[in-house]
């Protein structure tokens, strides 16, 4: 409760917790770090003042306890199962599972100097996370897009490869994932009334692209233009090899 109010005190939209250990982590995915009160006594504090809460939650004992603590959004859900899908269908709980973090791990392996135990994590995980996202996704749980960057060889810039992978690695339909990646987003973090939508009275945030993403995903990959607040502004250089 304290460490709650620590953050929503200094400026905090939303309030993290973590529910599990990690994968890039020394720590054990699938055990619980926190109980349901220690949970619930963190989110009832931040819904107290008004903010979100996610939880970073890859093993299903963690993500049911967030969830029945009252979580907004569960980060990264890899081994979900049936319990936790019916029980976040149930509560409203929104799941960003952050494809990204496991595809660079793998992609970039021990040869990019990546520890071994890491990747075996990693890929571990990533089977199970693309059987649970299936059926969550297919249950019609709130899906939104989001990467975990800064974990290894996942960039802040990165974000369109979640895109990419929701698509060709998942078979989602390109239109609902690019819905997953704006509007949906937006209504997870609870700033659909500004942004996530090209709508009179929203900021003007938006790019301009080569092609159609419904009909080519990846060239959110080649962004032409960027407008925030109705203004352009300058692009940075990037190597988009580095990553696809």
């Amino acid at each position: 409760m304290k460490a709650a109010r620590e953050q929503i005190k200094g400026g905090a939209d939303f309030v993290k917790i973590m529910a599990t250990g990690g994968v890039n982590s020394d720590t054990r995915p699938e055990f619980s770090q926190l109980n349901l009160e220690e949970m619930t006594a963190a989110i009832t504090e931040a819904h107290r003042a008004g903010k979100k809460t996610a939880t970073h939650a890859h093993g299903k004992a963690g993500i049911k306890t967030a969830v029945l603590a009252g979580i907004d959004s569960v980060e990264h859900g890899s081994y979900l199962d049936d319990e936790c899908i019916d029980l976040m269908l149930e509560r409203g709980t929104a799941l960003c599972p952050t494809l990204s973090t496991h595809y660079f791990t793998m992609k970039f392996g021990t040869a990019a100097g990546i520890a071994p135990w890491k990747v075996e994590k990693g890929k571990r995980a990533a089977e199970a996370q693309h059987v649970g996202l299936e059926k969550a996704w297919k249950a019609g749980i709130p899906v939104c897009i989001g990467t975990d960057a800064g974990t290894p060889y996942n960039p802040h810039w990165g974000t369109y490869m979640e895109f990419v992978l929701f698509v060709e690695d998942m078979g989602f339909d390109p239109m609902d994932t690019l819905a997953a990646g704006t509007i949906r987003s937006a209504q997870v973090c609870g700033v659909d009334d500004w942004t996530g939508s090209i709508t009179p009275g929203k900021h003007a945030d938006f790019i301009v692209l080569k092609e159609n993403p419904v009909k080519n995903i990846r060239t959110l990959g080649e962004v032409e233009q960027v407008y925030k607040g109705g203004t352009l502004i300058s692009l940075p250089k990037i190597d988009h090899d580095i990553i696809d």
